[in-house]
């Protein structure tokens, strides 16, 4: 009955977090219903993914809170990226070098902190694992290359590189998309998509 001034998406879980003039930030359900207000010091909050929802703190500081709006990591990152496709993100530990470079962790969903890196070495392509694997470009003397990283930050083969299925039933082209399928095109130009 109450307007709300901005609202995010509602997630899987049926939760969103919204705001009303002057008021904080809240969790709220599918019917519009508060399930619990932030705390002042909350200034944003992203769309809930996986059960978590990354915020923001007056301090600038980056912690997550879960659907029931408690504070489960800490605000203590530089940056949080939303938990996507696995139960794993990728956090921004600390900026280095006149913030050219960074500091990075995998955390899971309790805190936890899976591997460190720096972007001297890695650069994520995207700030969330894919299959699995985390694909970052890795700088070396030997030049620029992309290689994926394992849960333990280990280099590990691209689960995507595998196609040979694909290339064995005779399509006459095919291109793998994000999502791990392949868009192919049969011998009679007709296009689709394939696991």
């Amino acid at each position: 009955k109450e307007p709300f001034g901005s609202v995010t998406v509602f997630s899987e879980d049926g939760v969103a977090v919204a705001s009303r003039r002057g008021e904080v930030l809240c969790v709220i359900d599918k019917n519009c219903e508060v399930v619990k207000k932030l705390p002042r010091d909350v200034s944003q909050c992203s769309m809930f993914s996986r059960g978590m929802a990354a915020f923001q703190n007056d301090l600038g500081k980056w912690g997550y809170i879960d659907v029931k709006g408690d504070t489960v990591i800490g605000a203590k990152f530089e940056t949080a990226n939303l938990f996507i496709n696995e139960d794993m993100a990728l956090v921004v530990d600390e900026k280095l070098v006149n913030d050219s470079s960074m500091s990075f962790s995998v955390i899971d969903k309790a805190g936890k902190e899976l591997f460190n890196a720096s972007t001297m070495t890695y650069r994520p392509i995207n700030p969330y694992f894919v299959d699995g694997v985390l694909p970052v470009v890795k700088h070396s003397e030997k030049g620029d290359t992309i290689v994926c990283l394992d849960k333990a930050g280990k280099e590990v083969a691209n689960p995507n590189a595998d196609n040979g299925a694909v290339k064995e039933a005779g399509y006459k082209d095919f291109s793998r998309t994000a999502g791990g399928l392949f868009l192919v095109i049969n011998k009679n130009d007709k296009m689709g998509l394939v696991d």
